[in-house]
């Protein structure tokens, strides 16, 4: 592919550039080609773009082939591995748009010499926040790959906080719902909100294994500051804290689950007490009812032939 074809399909790409020189939307491959040339540390984030494109902007980068074909390659488990020269890891962002916790957004990382590249689909503006704050801080971190890498790390991690609030609230008035409106529950999505949070869970958890298995030793390799792999445990630490939430929320989703068969139970309870109720006092009612209005003319018509020899 021609420097001239890659140029018309980088000019509508969703490619943001943040380095110590602000952060801007990529529009065309000479500006691109600009960045890398610079060989300042920069952050390349790609969002949502089709597989032609990716390979494109990938092999403009300097990615290799091995690279190239992973980080295209979504639908992968958590994990992550730390090297010498470079970074890879198989993460999450969540949507702080959504309206509900859902399955969270998968995305590629991967971090070298000069570059730290971020594939994912989705929403672009999900992320502006947080590639602000890695430019207030770009200055000190492009000063060693490895600090910087661990930092846009945690940064794409904390999006996860504004997930579990957002799922926390949402536990809570399902909380209120059980205890004050349990009629009106759906149990259907109820068992579909824990099914989803015991997943991510289950995912996180297994990422969690992997990213504290990566970090063994890291302070020997070559050119790793102090503050880099302190910056890599306080990484690992975010996510655990994380796993240890979800683990929290799923269990305190099974209590509700529980409060809620309960309560279901007590209602059944009650009505069952209410029909008992109801038959002892008209079933005896019924009986007679029935009795009384049943047909007696045969017994009318015998007791008649009995008058004359009783009298």
């Amino acid at each position: 592919m021609d420097d001239t074809s890659v140029t018309k399909k980088l000019l509508h790409l969703p490619i943001t550039v943040s380095n110590s020189d602000g952060v801007r939307q990529i529009l065309d491959f000479a500006e691109l080609q600009k960045v890398i040339q610079s060989n300042k540390l920069s952050w390349i984030d790609i969002a949502d773009v089709e597989d032609g494109e990716m390979t494109a902007v990938l092999t403009a980068l300097g990615t290799d082939t091995t690279d190239s074909s992973w980080i295209q390659h979504f639908g992968q488990p958590g994990r992550m591995s730390v090297g010498r020269e470079k970074i890879r890891a198989v993460t999450w962002i969540a949507d702080r748009h959504a309206q509900a916790f859902g399955p969270l957004i998968e995305l590629h990382f991967l971090a070298s010499k000069n570059l730290i590249i971020t594939a994912w689909k989705g929403d672009r503006s999900c992320l502006s926040e947080i590639r602000h704050l890695y430019f207030e801080r770009s200055e000190v971190l492009e000063k060693n790959a490895h600090h910087a890498a661990s930092v846009v790390l945690q940064l794409l991690f904390s999006t996860l906080d504004i997930a579990m609030a957002e799922l926390d609230r949402r536990i809570q008035t399902l909380q209120y719902q059980v205890n004050h409106e349990a009629a009106s529950l759906d149990l259907a999505l109820i068992t579909l909100r824990m099914q989803t949070i015991q997943s991510v869970w289950s995912d996180i958890d297994r990422y969690s294994s992997s990213v504290r298995g990566a970090i063994v030793g890291i302070e020997a390799l070559p050119n790793m500051l102090d503050v880099a792999a302190e910056e890599m445990n306080n990484y690992a630490t975010q996510v655990e804290d994380i796993e240890h939430r979800l683990q929290d929320r799923s269990r305190w989703l099974s209590s509700i689950m529980q409060d809620y068969g309960t309560s279901l139970v007590a209602k059944q309870g009650e009505q069952i007490n209410r029909l008992t109720i109801v038959s002892t006092i008209f079933l005896p009612l019924t009986w007679l009812t029935g009795f009384f209005g049943m047909n007696f003319d045969w017994l009318d018509q015998h007791l008649a032939a009995l008058r004359p020899s009783l009298f």
